[in-house]
């Protein structure tokens, strides 16, 4: 049987350079072989899904495939997560949906995401000002229902440290999103239990220590600690950033002047220089898909 089901992902997957509409018709079919126990299986029907996946079928694939996130071995979950990731890239129609996305898998499977991954994720959050209050809020709920995840916990105290001013007030609320309650002493717990919980490696102390400095001063008003140290980060350059991602320039890059890029919604906006408080960068990572270079 397990032969027969290779054979027939291996017929779909020539199929496609001939007709790719008759093999998107057996999309849920080859959904249900993603989730088969054999290995082989659910590799080759990863790999097919991937094929068929365009910007008409993201949001329901990904969807599928990022609630099976939960249920799969361990010695899947890996490839699973780096495929999601690339087509969530490469298809997101647009920054929110993307964002959305990707808290998802890092509440889900953060612990099996490459650094690269959530670098980039701060990067886009910080290139879209309208979305910083939702952004908040959302990896403040996904922190205290995916704790065990650390890479939801460094993107989480970035986040709050930067702008735990628009999580305590509530500012930046889009339509149709319930309002939560946080208090200044609820924002600084999220610091202290990073800092003190015994499984947290020195990277996520070191940003929660940080983040704790910048929130005194940006929620508690203490003036006499503000400095250059404790301001809000400048808007990531993302065309630099990627950049550097695929090797095209070198890791000392020039901050003088600012540079336009395009986001999928049509918006023009002006990009400040990268700043490496967070080192997003990596000699290894790879080249950028079409998302993040053009987001």
């Amino acid at each position: 049987m397990v032969v027969y089901v290779y054979v027939a992902l291996n017929m779909l997957m020539r199929a496609l350079t001939v007709d790719s509409i008759a093999v998107q018709r057996h999309r849920a079919t080859i959904l249900e072989c993603v989730k088969d126990s054999v290995a082989s299986i659910q590799r080759r029907a990863l790999e097919l899904i991937y094929l068929l996946m365009n910007v008409n079928n993201v949001k329901p694939l990904a969807k599928e495939l990022i609630e099976y996130l939960e249920l799969s071995e361990q010695d899947f979950t890996g490839d699973l997560t780096a495929k999601i990731y690339s087509i969530v890239e490469k298809f997101a129609p647009e920054k929110i949906w993307y964002i959305d996305q990707m808290v998802k898998v890092l509440s889900e499977a953060g612990n099996y995401v490459k650094d690269d991954v959530w670098h980039v994720l701060i990067v886009v959050i910080s290139n879209a000002p309208d979305l910083h209050g939702y952004t908040v809020r959302a990896l403040y709920r996904a922190l205290h229902t995916s704790s065990e995840q650390e890479t939801i916990e460094r993107v989480a105290i970035w986040r709050i440290g930067e702008y735990a001013d628009l999580l305590v007030n509530d500012n930046g609320m889009l339509e149709l999103k319930e309002p939560i309650t946080v208090t200044e002493s609820d924002a600084v717990d999220v610091f202290e239990t990073a800092v003190k919980h015994h499984s947290s490696d020195v990277t996520t102390k070191a940003m929660a220590l940080i983040a704790l400095l910048k929130i005194s001063s940006l929620i508690q008003k203490h003036q006499n600690i503000r400095s250059s140290l404790v301001e809000k980060m400048p808007v990531l350059d993302e065309a630099t950033f990627s950049g550097r991602r695929a090797g095209s320039l070198p890791i000392a890059v020039s901050t003088s002047g600012k540079s336009s890029l395009s986001i999928p919604n049509g918006v023009v906006k002006a990009a400040a220089p990268l700043v490496d408080l967070l080192d997003l960068s990596s000699d290894d990572a790879p080249a950028p898909t079409s998302f993040s270079a053009n987001c």
